[in-house]
């Protein structure tokens, strides 16, 4: 009876240390119980740290040799991140102060070479890459947004329900076991147990001292029983609070953080998808600008870019280190805590602890290597009670206690029945689902859910990291060209008017080569066709009395190679005035034409004036001949007079002016 009762009262304790060993276990997840993930076939998982590299005595040993190198990685990235930031924004600062002092100029390319950078061989390789690469940024990205997990609280709030059940059930087994083993202790005591056996070995001791001796034997077991079970009547309060201070105080800090957790948890998702599609979608617009040659467009997202880029990495830092740690935590779990334990726990003797901490978190084991082996101690004192039952039914003056001892009988069967019940509940059977769902929460719930963050960071800053590379090297070339504008959106077409297929500086073309071929004295003007055009001089007469637009440039292959009249400009021409100046001239020129209109049509009437006086006075005048003088600006030149043609008579001989235009044809302008 006595070591029933120690097993019963060693079974509480044991209780209160499997709280400890499962709050000490919510922590770690076996690795081989996780669903497969991307991140545990890399070398950061592959290879966890041993047991001795998990000492606490020499955590700086475990920080450089299993920490750091899988920091490196990262911490590289992040610190190229912020380089390239830096020299962004120094480039850009520099380039305007630069353009707004006039400090530094660049190359300024035109024509042919500003067409070559734009839609070259280079522009295409570049744009097709920073394509490819976004495509990348987005791949990284969509893995990571198909990785969230929506509800992370949910799952470990039924963890951590299954340790509270665990913890009631086992307070529950424990308190059936206090009143059944209350009901043993008081039938034992009663006066028709123990009472009728102390009267009977009075009356013996000197009628049959060896028969008194047997009973006394059997009151002192009974004595020691009582005085062992006396214990467990405060063991209720204690039960009690061991619920209160695990499962009381669990269930009590779920109930008031509850919406907390779970507006945490809904932000958190929110957040990781809002993050991945920035990263995306910057990717996307700093791809188009580069796509369109929009510089205005691409220098602010890729700023941006940078900016997110840099935060993305230094978070993957602290993600690789809480992966590194949990990982090498997770496969050392229950070694680590049967050294722990073994070391500050002692229950049962010598090796208790251990024997304890193997059995529920292996399952190796049992109750029996604790010195705890309840159901031997249940079987002695069956067979104690046998040996009661045997001697009274051979006595018979002790014949009145049959069913006084069959009570005792059957309450012995309830504290079995309650005993087992919690075995039961203090089971591997039963803790082992418990311990399973908090390791596999923590670590393979949790741990993949970081996993999968940080490989989706991986992928997704690495591509954008080579797009930044590209964009750099794009917005190089664009600084090169002549600047248009600080939001225009560079095309070809802003310099096929600087020499279409032309030299490098814009002018002239295959066709001016070929001339220059035919006639190296013949030089083609270096305006574009636009400031050619405004620069043409007045128009000539021809011999039919047209006019004939003057000529800048060379006379087309075949034609006269004689020299324009005196009226066309000779090259080089000066540089094409700009619209505003040509437009002011425009308005002189045609005030000076309405004046020049007004005079002429002034003297027009006096010369008919005149001539009409003279006709009067003089019969035979040439203006009485022919009339008034039409207007000089109405009527052609008269055609060059042949050889040999007589003068018509009655005309006044006029002089005249003859000079020889192009292709040999001579031109008279009277006077």
């Amino acid at each position: 009876m006595k070591s029933r009762a120690a097993a019963l009262a060693a079974l509480f304790v044991v209780a209160a240390a499997v709280a400890a060993a499962v709050a000490a276990a919510a922590a770690a997840d076996d690795a081989e119980a996780c669903p497969s993930a991307a991140w545990r076939h890399l070398p950061l998982a592959k290879k966890p740290a041993t047991l001795d590299q998990l000492d606490l005595d020499k955590w700086q040993d475990y920080i450089k040799k299993a920490l750091v190198p899988h920091l490196i990685g990262p911490a590289v990235a992040a610190t190229i991140a912020l380089i390239l930031l830096l020299s962004f924004l120094a480039w850009r600062i520099i380039k305007i102060c630069c353009a707004c002092c006039a400090c530094v100029r660049g190359p300024q390319l035109q024509g042919k070479k500003a067409r070559t950078l734009l839609s070259g061989k280079g522009s295409r390789w570049l744009q097709t890459l920073a394509l490819l690469v976004s495509a990348g940024v987005l791949a990284g990205a969509v893995f990571g947004i198909v990785r969230v997990d929506q509800k992370l609280i949910e799952p470990g709030l039924t963890a951590v329900g299954g340790l509270t059940g665990f913890v009631k059930d086992a307070v529950a087994a424990g308190h059936d076991t206090i009143t059944a083993v209350n009901a043993l202790d008081a039938a034992m005591m009663d006066q028709s147990v123990r009472g009728n056996l102390a009267d009977m070995a009075t009356a013996l001791a000197t009628v049959d001292p060896a028969a008194a001796a047997t009973l006394n034997t059997y009151i002192q077991a009974i004595d020691s029983t009582h005085t062992a079970l006396a214990g467990f009547a405060g063991f209720g309060s204690d039960l009690d609070s061991i619920q209160d201070s695990t499962a009381g105080t669990i269930d009590g800090k779920i109930d008031e953080y509850r919406d907390t957790m779970d507006t945490a948890d809904e932000w958190r998702a929110k957040g990781l998808y809002i993050a991945y599609g920035v990263v995306a979608g910057m990717a996307v617009f700093v791809c188009f600008g580069l796509l369109i040659d929009h510089p205005a467009w691409a220098k602010p997202w890729l700023l941006a870019l940078l900016i997110i880029v840099l935060l993305a990495w230094i978070l993957n830092v602290a993600l690789t280190a809480v992966l590194r740690v949990g990982n090498d935590a997770c496969v050392n779990l229950e070694l680590k805590a049967t050294e722990l334990m073994g070391d500050s726990v002692s229950l049962g003797g010598s090796g208790g602890s251990t024997a304890l901490i193997q059995y529920y978190l292996t399952g190796t084991g049992g109750s029996d290597s604790m010195n705890l082996d309840v159901t031997a101690k249940l079987a002695e004192a069956d067979a104690t009670l046998a040996q009661l039952q045997a001697a009274i039914s051979s006595t018979p003056d002790l014949a009145s206690m049959s069913s006084s001892l069959d009570t005792v009988s059957s309450r012995l069967e309830d504290v079995k029945a309650s005993v087992d019940a919690l075995v039961a509940a203090l089971s591997y059977d039963s803790f082992h689902p418990v311990y399973a769902s908090l390791k596999g929460y923590v670590c393979c719930t949790v741990l993949n859910s970081v996993g999968a963050t940080w490989l989706g960071i991986v992928i997704a800053c690495s591509f954008a990291l080579l797009l930044i590379f590209l964009a750099f090297i794009w917005i190089g070339r664009m600084d090169k060209l002549k600047q248009a504008g600080c939001c225009h959106i560079y095309s070809t077409r802003d310099y096929t008017l600087e020499g279409n297929s032309g030299s490098e500086d814009g002018s002239g073309g295959a066709a001016a080569q070929f001339m220059r071929k035919a006639d190296p004295l013949l030089e083609p003007p270096s305006l574009s066709a636009m400031a050619r055009k405004d620069a043409q001089q007045p128009a000539f007469p021809l011999a039919d009395g047209g006019i004939k637009a003057s000529r800048v440039a060379p006379a087309p292959l075949g034609a006269c190679d004689d020299v324009p009249p005196p009226a066309v400009a000779a090259f080089p021409m000066p540089p094409a005035p700009a619209d505003v100046v040509l437009k002011a001239e425009a308005e002189r020129a045609a005030s000076l034409a309405g004046d020049a209109f007004r005079m002429a049509s002034q003297a027009q009437q006096l010369l008919d004036q005149v001539a009409r006086t003279t006709s009067r006075s003089q019969p035979g005048s040439p203006s009485a001949a022919y009339g008034a003088a039409p207007q000089p600006w109405a009527v052609a030149p008269p055609p060059p007079a042949l050889a040999g043609e007589a003068s018509q008579p009655g005309l006044v001989s006029q002089s005249s002016q003859v000079f020889t235009g192009p292709c040999n044809v001579s031109y008279s302008i009277g006077r």
